[in-house]
Order: structure tokens, then C-alpha cells, then sequence
């Protein structure tokens, strides 16, 4: 990361937005737990983007402003099924967004979480669940882009009617979440 980053800095002399999208994915299936799933997405999700933050933030803190957005999941907002290792990891990048909008602000830095819904990709292909509102790449490219280049948003996320739905959960007590996720699901 140190050598990526000085290269990039070599040639544009500064660092103006980094989209920070370490993701690797695995569905599984907690009865059938395998702590090498989990340490694989601890691995690339989570310290993938920690190493990022850190050279960053050896790089240009103090020098320049700069806009961090960390691309995480609503899969981070609630435990959902078949989703244990890859919610764990994008709930850890929610909460790290959280806390470096607070600590780096002094800094001039702008820090965003990008959460997307079901994007068509590699990951999406090894679900074998209805994906509501499954959305293209070029989608999500676009929608990305209008929200670093518009009016600042600390979280930016699509399809707005499914990532509602989703928050919404987040607030209901654990006994009719569980139970709307089983209905749901059919799990």
C-alpha cells in the first residue's frame, strides 16, 4: 500500500479521493462454521482497508484535504442469514466509518460510506436467495458517482426503497426482526 500510494502521489502530487473497496465474499451457512471463511474476509474487507487508511493517513494528513469513502454493505445494519463472515466485516467498516467522520473532520477530511444493495457481480452470482431490487454495475457506478461529485453525503446508498426497508429493521426489537427475516427468507 505505502509503495501504491507514494507512486500515486509521485505522479498527481496529492491524493483528492480514495474509494477504499477491499470485498471478498463467501456465503455461508453458520452450521457449517469454518473460521478459515471468516478470517479470509477479516482479512481482505476489514484489515484491506485499515492498511489503506493507514498509509493514508502517513501520506497526507496534515498536508492536503482528502475524501475517504469506504464502500461496506447493508449487510452491515442486521445479522442476516448465510451472511455471518461478510455482515461481520461490512457491519466493522459501518462502525469505522462512523468514527473517522468524528476524528478526522479537524483534519479537513471528508469521509463517506458507500452502501449498495444486490449489484449483479461474481458475489452476487454465488447467492441462491431472491435478491430484491438486484441492480447492474453501471448502476451502481453511477449512483456512486453522483454521490462523491454532489452535495456532500456521509452515507451514500441504493436503491433507496430497499436500504430504507433495511434501516427500518435495524430499529425493531429482536423478536419480530427474527421473525420477518424467517418469513422473508423462507429460512
Amino acid at each position: 500500500m505505502q509503495n501504491t500510494i507514494d507512486k500515486i502521489i509521485s505522479v498527481h502530487k496529492n491524493i483528492d479521493l480514495a474509494i477504499l473497496n477491499a470485498a471478498a465474499y463467501s456465503p455461508n451457512k453458520n452450521q457449517n462454521f469454518s473460521i478459515e471463511n471468516y478470517e479470509q474476509l477479516i482479512d481482505v474487507n476489514l484489515k484491506g482497508t485499515l492498511y489503506c487508511i493507514e498509509m493514508l493517513l502517513k501520506k497526507i494528513i496534515g498536508n492536503n484535504q482528502c475524501y475517504i469513502a469506504i464502500v461496506s454493505s447493508p449487510v452491515g445494519y442486521r445479522g442476516l442469514p448465510t451472511a455471518g463472515a461478510y455482515g461481520l466485516t461490512k457491519a466493522g467498516l459501518l462502525n469505522l466509518s462512523e468514527s473517522l467522520y468524528f476524528d478526522l473532520k479537524k483534519n479537513n477530511f471528508k469521509i463517506s460510506v458507500i452502501n449498495p444493495g444486490f449489484i449483479k457481480s461474481e458475489s452476487t452470482n454465488l447467492n441462491t436467495f431472491p435478491m430484491p431490487f438486484l441492480k447492474s454495475s453501471e448502476f451502481a457506478a453511477e449512483k456512486i458517482y453522483k454521490g462523491l461529485t454532489g452535495k456532500y453525503k456521509f452515507e451514500i446508498f441504493f436503491p433507496w426503497f430497499f436500504l430504507i426497508l433495511l434501516k427500518f429493521f435495524r430499529i425493531l426489537p429482536y423478536s419480530l426482526y427474527f421473525y420477518l427475516i424467517k418469513k422473508i427468507t423462507k429460512l
